[in-house]
């Protein structure tokens, strides 16, 4: 969904894959912002799972390659804990690595785990933020939403990024309100 007032400095990227959608927010001062949502495969150990998690990570790769110096937003469902000794791990970690994005953590002092399968008792931390390290603020901590009202079973994750965001009919340069607004 996507705020009325900004539809017009926003145009949908066609991914060619259903486990990457992406936006593009044009603004005035040139500095343009890719969001994109991620969902990675369930790993179930098989070999097309390791394929198609590729597959997913050449999409990325290709955001970044054909909007480049535009800053990227990678949100969603990674389907990996971070950092771990699994192969898919390693794959995203090197992604970030040659392009010189940033994993953000979680809060130290708030919910550790964004997956939650309360009937097994299992729950583990696969939902990530990736970004351009410009949009970073001075703290790196994603806040987990577990305010009770979530009918998934995953939790939301919530991050204040540093938007240089301007448009023609906006003066709110940065502001947090608008970061909110389009994510």
């Amino acid at each position: 969904m996507i705020n009325k007032r900004l539809s017009k400095f926003i145009h949908p990227i066609i991914t060619d894959n259903p486990r990457v959608t992406a936006v593009c927010y044009s603004s005035k001062n040139g500095n343009d912002l890719i969001f994109s949502s991620i969902y990675m495969p369930f790993d179930d150990g098989s070999n097309q799972h390791y394929s198609d998690f590729e597959e997913v990570v050449g999409v990325m790769q290709g955001l970044m390659d054909r909007y480049l110096g535009c800053k990227l937003i990678f949100g969603g469902d990674f389907n990996v804990t971070r950092p771990s000794n699994a192969v898919i791990y390693h794959t995203i970690d090197k992604f970030c690595v040659a392009n010189r994005l940033e994993w953000l953590d979680p809060a130290p002092d708030g919910v550790n785990y964004t997956y939650h399968n309360d009937a097994v008792l299992t729950h583990s931390l696969i939902d990530h933020f990736i970004c351009s390290p410009e949009l970073v603020q001075s703290q790196q901590y994603v806040y987990i939403m577990d305010d009770g009202d979530n009918l998934s079973d995953h939790y939301a994750i919530h991050y204040p990024f540093k938007l240089p965001c301007g448009h023609a009919d906006s003066h709110h340069s940065h502001s947090p309100e608008l970061a909110r607004k389009l994510l």
